[in-house]
């Protein structure tokens, strides 16, 4: 997860195209939002 949000933010700093697709790199960024809700809430969430 990490990997591919550094990735797109270094290819947006250098302006280059994303190796990641921007719909995978939003995903992936939902699902650890998703996670840190899920500990704080102590329960499930859903995307």
């Amino acid at each position: 997860m990490t990997g591919e949000v550094r990735a797109l933010v270094e290819a947006i700093r250098a302006g280059k195209p994303s190796p990641v697709p921007f719909e995978q790199a939003a995903h992936t960024v939902a699902v650890g939002r998703a996670a840190y809700r899920s500990i704080e809430l102590g329960a499930p969430v859903d995307l």
